[in-house]
């Protein structure tokens, strides 16, 4: 997947235009670089998807869901669920996207950088509350209670325009597409995890099982040698026996 460009997020942020005014109705995340908004926007069902450090869509793939709920999506749910999407936006000319919500306790910005290592933040006021991921660079830092501030570039208005006449043929169809030919693993269930450590077990009971058979099978063959020869050997003893106590008479 190439790199978008800043002219490719616009194009991006017009088309989700869609869902300003929807509903959260859950939010998911599937890992460090994932997280999914469940939106009910204009009478439909919408699953937004997020990736830090590269993009944004709305995506027809719903993947299977981890059964664990991870710290910042936990953090998510506790402020944005029920909440209403006041506003999607690009800041500035750069390759960051502002989703704003409107809660009962207030306004709160969910904040997608799209570039290099990426990150996702949950803020309020320009205050960060938590991130997907906790980050120190020599300018910035990016943690629960830091102003959030963003790297600001003095041509990224110039290479915005040049983008622009360059055009994009960036949609969230092609995104979708794209992305679902690197499908994520599925999570394993609770059920899932349960058989696969059973199945360890059996596999270790079978390996157990199997080093005693041959041990007894050792053994048995041991057993049938010394059956098989009993007659020599105890001829063999008893000639041993009386030799001793021939020798015994004689040294008397």
């Amino acid at each position: 997947m190439q790199e978008l460009t800043a002219f490719d997020i616009s194009n991006l942020v017009k088309e989700s235009q869609i869902l300003t005014g929807g509903k959260i109705n859950n939010l998911y995340q599937t890992d460090s670089k994932n997280l999914y908004l469940q939106i009910y926007a204009n009478q439909s069902k919408h699953l937004l998807r997020i990736i830090s450090g590269k993009t944004f869509f709305m995506t027809k793939n719903r993947p299977e869901f981890p059964e664990n709920l991870q710290r910042f999506c936990a953090y998510l749910r506790k402020y944005l669920l029920n909440a209403r999407i006041r506003e999607i936006v690009q800041i500035d000319y750069e390759r960051i996207i502002k989703i704003a919500f409107e809660t009962k306790n207030g306004i709160f910005e969910l904040i997608a950088e799209l570039f290099g290592k990426g990150n996702i933040m949950l803020a309020s006021n320009n205050k960060i509350l938590s991130v997907i991921e906790e980050q120190i660079w020599a300018d910035r830092i990016l943690k629960a209670g830091e102003i959030y501030s963003y790297p600001k570039r003095e041509d990224s208005k110039e290479m915005f325009e040049k983008q622009e006449q360059k055009g994009s043929n960036i949609t969230m169809n092609v995104l979708d597409e794209e992305f679902l030919k690197t499908v994520q693993p599925k999570a394993a269930t609770a059920k899932e995890k349960e058989i696969q450590r059973i199945r360890v077990i059996i596999e270790k009971q079978a390996e157990q099982m199997e080093k005693a058979a041959k041990e007894m099978e050792i053994n048995k063959n041991k057993g049938e040698l010394i059956y098989k020869h009993y007659a020599e050997i105890k001829e063999k003893m008893s000639k041993a026996d009386k030799k001793e106590r021939t020798l015994k008479v004689i040294l008397e």
